[in-house]
């Protein structure tokens, strides 16, 4: 009898361990990683969607417009003692060895999202070809932008053309150049040609076909300004010429719905709150973040803090370079003004409102309160004894060092 229940039991046994083998080696069914990812369109989008979110990951002293503005006349490098990157941008420092690498790390992150998507693009099942262009086309339309900035900032920058993990050397400016063209052209030869009125609210904040036409210009003219060339080479051996640019712009100007307001007063936020006598006097109405002069702009998110790193969001505030994007199909009126402010605006109206409220109600109590109040200070100093101030330090210069 015992030796029938040893026999049992080991069959038991065995079966477990069986069982437990096959459990263990099923198949992972939730993992993503490049034997199964990215497979479909919606794939694509949530890769180009991480593409995106690099244009607003490294910190705004990092952006290549707030350093120019630093270490131009315009403005002076301010803040507390913890900000000590945009006091020495100011005067032409350093704060450390490598104050900038936020800036060239968020880049090189962007490039290299872009060139995996790239690389992947032939994987996936496409519902059809204009639907593969359109993101091929921003992809290499953020990848040209990622590459200037670097260009601007650093001069001669690495080229990395694929998802591959590599260690080279600096490339010349005019092949960086040349592969920054050619993703422009490309871009504008892949990216749909529809006019800012007609673009569903999907598309708000998403690089365009104007956009890509824009930067080529902006390019084109530092390239040959800076290096005093003629053209802009393309990485295929050719080059655009200033006749080409001329086009690009013209039809961006002509065909892409983006104008000026007739009011530049129109394009700030405090131009939409009525209770400011300027405004209200004025007549002044904000145009809103999707006004027609937008061509390009890097949106943020509002729910990110110091710990958590949420910047880029599609729909919330950006922040302003000298490209912006667009986002249309907001309510109008029959004058082509906001009928009724969005969420955000009625929030901050609200709190403006409260904020004026309890200014005058100060005000009044102060009123109120000065003459006695006044009266009392004057007692109070009569009375006070004279004080001493105390003699200056003497400073000792620190040795040692």
């Amino acid at each position: 009898m015992k030796k029938i229940f040893s026999i049992f039991t080991a069959i038991l046994l065995v079966l477990g361990l069986t069982g437990c083998e096959n459990f263990l080696d099923s198949q992972n069914l939730t993992k993503k990683d490049t034997s199964n990812y990215p497979q479909t369109p919606d794939d694509a989008e949530q890769l180009l969607t991480g593409v995106y979110s690099m244009l607003g990951r490294c910190e705004p002293l990092g952006f290549t417009y707030f350093i120019s503005e630093l270490m131009s006349d315009n403005c002076f490098g301010g803040g507390d003692q913890a900000d000590r990157s945009c006091k020495a941008m100011d005067q032409f420092k350093k704060s450390s060895e490598d104050m900038f690498r936020w800036s060239w790390r968020a880049r090189y992150m962007g490039i290299y999202r872009s060139n995996f998507l790239m690389e992947q693009l032939p994987a996936i099942a496409w519902d059809s070809q204009e639907q593969r262009d359109k993101i091929e086309g921003e992809a290499r339309l953020l990848r040209a932008f990622f590459y200037f900035d670097l260009s601007i900032m650093f001069g001669e920058v690495p080229l990395v053309t694929t998802p591959e993990a590599v260690n080279i050397p600096k490339s010349p400016a005019d092949e960086t150049y040349a592969f920054i063209a050619s993703d422009l052209l490309a871009a504008i030869e892949k990216i749909p040609a529809v006019d800012v009125p007609s673009m569903p609210r999907s598309e708000n904040g998403r690089m365009t076909r104007w956009a890509a036409e824009a930067l080529l210009a902006r390019v084109w003219l530092f390239y040959t300004g800076y290096y005093n060339k003629d053209s802009l080479p393309t990485a295929d051996g050719g080059a655009v010429t200033r006749k080409q640019v001329q086009d690009y712009v013209a039809d961006c100007i002509a065909n892409s719905g983006h104008d000026l307001l007739s009011d530049f007063r129109n394009l700030w936020p405090y131009s939409h709150v009525q209770d400011y006598k300027y405004t209200s006097e004025n007549g002044l109405d904000w145009a809103g973040d999707g006004n027609i002069e937008e061509v390009l702009a890097i949106k943020y998110s509002t729910l990110g803090t110091w710990d958590v790193v949420q910047q880029k969001c599609n729909q919330n505030t950006r922040c302003r370079r000298s490209l912006h994007a667009p986002q249309r199909e907001r309510p109008h009126d029959t004058l082509g003004r906001r009928s009724t402010p969005g969420p955000r605006m009625a929030l901050l109206h609200r709190i403006l409102q409260q904020r004026l409220s309890a200014h005058s109600r100060r005000r009044r109590r102060h009123t109120q309160t000065g003459a006695g109040l006044r009266g009392r200070l004057h007692r109070k100093q009569r009375a006070r004894p004279s004080l001493r101030l105390p003699q200056p330090l003497a400073l000792q210069p620190r040795t040692g060092l």
